[in-house]
């Protein structure tokens, strides 16, 4: 894939993060390698309204829309560099396979807030994960915007319930199995 730009940045929102982002602006238009990314990829989570994609890359959120790729949370600049050049490489192959894989369009339905907010332990909103309130936590988790495995008073059975209910992209932070 024919890069055009690397923009690497702190989150706007944090710009004392200790941690880099990238996006990865290309030269050609991804939208009808999707679906092959998406079948080859059973993790990934399609959304046809966009279209764009989400998926976990070697512990890194990655969303993949028409002409940008954007990558998360980097301890440097280098390593957000060659993460992304791993995946351009893997979606060059998928390119290339794509007469042996099935298109998949099937579209990622995020679990309701609610639904998530009844499996967590506390509803009061101890705030150890960063959110100010449980269901603030089940909103950035509906959106994908954190990583359940943040709460520390989630059990083993529990996360792997919410792992399951929001897909299989999402990984603990924490070592809970």
């Amino acid at each position: 894939m024919k890069i055009k730009e690397i923009k690497i940045f702190r989150p706007p929102c944090d710009s004392s993060s200790e941690f880099v982002s990238a996006k990865v602006f290309l030269h050609r238009d991804l939208t009808g390698l999707l679906p092959y990314v998406k079948g080859a990829l059973s993790q990934s989570k399609y959304f046809p309204h966009g279209p764009f994609l989400k998926l976990m890359f070697k512990g890194h959120l990655v969303t993949i829309d028409r002409d940008c790729v954007a990558l998360a949370k980097f301890p440097d600049n280098e390593s957000a560099r060659e993460c992304a050049q791993e995946l351009l490489d893997l979606l060059d192959d998928i390119e290339k396979r794509k007469d042996s894989i099935a298109p998949d369009t099937t579209p990622f339905n995020p679990p309701a807030v609610m639904d998530i907010f009844k499996l967590l332990p506390r509803k009061a909103g101890c705030g150890k994960c960063g959110h100010p309130t449980c269901m603030a936590f089940a909103a950035a988790l509906s959106k994908e915007e954190t990583d359940p495995g943040i709460c520390p008073e989630l059990s083993g059975e529990i996360l792997n319930q919410l792992r399951e209910m929001l897909g299989s992209g999402f990984q603990p932070q924490r070592g809970l199995e």
